[in-house]
Formats: C-alpha cells, structure tokens, sequence
C-alpha cells in the first residue's frame, strides 16, 4: 500500500471515529459537560494530528486509545439510559455488543498490515436534520441548495442538530473541512452563531 493510500486510510478511520467521539458527547445530558468534553476531544484530535503518518505503531496506539475512550463513555451513556427506564444496569459486555452496531460503521486501521481492515457495506450519509437546513436558510439567508449541503457536511463531522451547530465550539476550520468554501459563507455562519449566543 502506497503512503498515500495510506495516510487516506488513516485519515478516514480518524475521521469516523472523531464523529462517534462528537455522537457519545452529544449525549451528555448536561450542557456544561457537553462543552467541557467538545473541547477535550478537538484536544485530542488535534495532538494526533501532528503524529508522523510513517509511525503506524504511535497511529494504532492513539487510535486504540481513542476507540477506548469513546466505549468507555458509550457503555456510560448505555447505564445512564437504563437508569432513566428503571431496566437493569448492562454488563460491559452487553453495552460493547449494544454499541457495535456504531463501532460497525467506524472503519479500523491495522498499522501494522499493509491496508485498513475490510468494513461492512458502506451505510448512506446520514441525511441532515431539516432544523438546521432551516436555521441556515432562515437564519443565515442561504438558498436552500446551499443550505442542504452545508449542513450534510456539518452532519458528517458531528455537528448534526442546532444545539452542536450554535453551541458546541464550530470554528472556521470546522467550517472549511465541511466544504464552506467562500470566506463570506464562513463569516455567515460564525456571525450567526455568535449572535445566536449572546441572545
């Protein structure tokens, strides 16, 4: 496998798992929470991000690390739930099969083999929440052409409903890596955002 081939590997295996990283902190039931673990995952993310894409054991090792951390808190979230319903607390073993159906869809990378380990049949995008299409259609005067495909790029990097768009920390990066490519589109949004909060 090319070093290109597989820093994409890589790069998308990184990527599906920051996503269900963002999915277990959305939900977190206390905003506070919510915005201290945002901020605590782009941290981490973003220390990976500087790892030489020649070290595959260093790769594996933060990837292994961050696939913990995120089972960790879904197992969390899966005895917050049964607690909530009054059913019985699941084992660690209940909630891993529970949350397989997501960890299914997170592509892994072997670094130590030669190419990414085969995934199931890709799923289709999600498609996005229309309370967003709206908010940037009404609130940030978008067409709706526009506003639908800023918000499925959104969606894929984990900021799927108005609450992660308007409050969970989306900076100018966020909005260059979901494809909103013309500064005054950015600027757009981060005005409406910050508006949005100070009300």
């Amino acid at each position: 496998m090319t070093t290109t081939a597989a820093a994409a590997a890589t790069g998308a295996a990184s990527r599906a798992l920051y996503r269900r990283c963002m999915r277990a902190v959305r939900e977190m039931p206390l905003h506070e929470h919510r915005v201290t673990w945002h901020q605590y995952t782009r941290n981490k993310f973003s220390e990976a991000s500087m790892i030489d894409l020649r070290d595959s054991s260093r790769i594996k090792r933060a990837m292994d690390s961050g696939v913990e951390e995120v089972e960790r808190m879904e197992y969390l979230h899966s005895v917050r739930r049964a607690k909530e319903q009054g059913a019985p607390f699941p084992t660690a073993t209940e909630a891993a099969t529970t949350d397989t159906k997501t960890a299914a869809a997170t592509p892994t990378v072997d670094a130590t083999s030669p190419s990414p380990s085969p995934s199931p049949s890709p799923s289709p995008s999600p498609s996005p929440p229309p309370p967003v299409v709206e908010w940037l259609m009404t609130t940030c005067r978008f067409d709706p052409l526009s506003a639908a495909n800023y918000a499925s790029a959104l969606t894929e990097l984990g900021f799927d409903d108005l609450e992660s768009v308007r409050c969970d920390g989306i900076t100018e990066s966020d909005l260059v890596e979901a494809g909103v490519a013309m500064v005054g589109h950015r600027r757009r949004i981060l005005r409406a955002i910050s508006e949005s909060k100070s009300e």
